[in-house]
């Protein structure tokens, strides 16, 4: 139990150090320092890629919107405005990007299947990401599979990139009480179907 909290208080120390340090780029990114856009792009570039490709299953589309937001982010530079949340905010404005381009092609399809890889465990009603599998993570990743997209995205955002529900409901342009539901839906029928 005593484990449980302090790797719970040293991830929380670890996510809060993220986030300032993320501000400290963003101040100094719309100050016009080009090794912090520099720095900025590579610590944000893995992450969008990854979260992109959650959202559309074309490669060249998701790099040609990671592409176009760090574009706009340097020639915005001077007026970006102050936000408590760097990484909410780059999702959500890759997010808007991908779906304004994906109305553009309509004949791209959205990857229902992406957030399969997503690897969860229950833990005192919670659930979390595991990086080593274990023998009900099969029948979890099952479960998951038949769990709506939304559903799915909302657990993505909510258990993988720890955003609160309020910052969920923004990205996804929901209300947040329909996160809620997605959240406790998707759980509901995770619990089911992975025993």
């Amino acid at each position: 139990m005593s484990l449980t909290i302090n790797k719970k208080l040293t991830l929380e120390k670890k996510a809060l150090h993220n986030k300032n340090e993320d501000f400290d780029l963003w101040l100094k990114v719309k100050d016009g320092d080009e090794s912090a856009f520099e720095q900025f792009y590579l610590v944000h570039l893995n992450m969008l890629y990854n979260y992109g490709m959650k959202l559309c299953k074309d490669q060249g589309l998701v790099q040609d919107c990671i592409q176009d937001l760090f574009i706009t982010i340097w020639q915005t530079k001077g007026n970006l405005t102050l936000t408590s949340s760097v990484k909410y905010y780059l999702l959500q404005a890759l997010r808007r990007l991908i779906f304004r381009k994906l109305d553009q092609k309509k004949n791209l399809v959205l990857d229902e299947s992406a957030f399969l890889g997503s690897n969860l465990r229950l833990v005192d009603d919670k659930e979390v990401f595991l990086d080593q599998p274990n023998p009900k993570l099969k029948s979890i990743k099952q479960a998951i599979g038949f769990l709506p997209k939304r559903q799915r995205e909302a657990l993505f955002l909510k258990y993988y990139e720890n955003f609160d529900y309020e910052e969920i409901a923004s990205i996804m342009s929901i209300q947040v009480s329909a996160v809620y539901k997605l959240v406790s839906a998707g759980i509901k029928k995770l619990r089911s179907g992975a025993k």
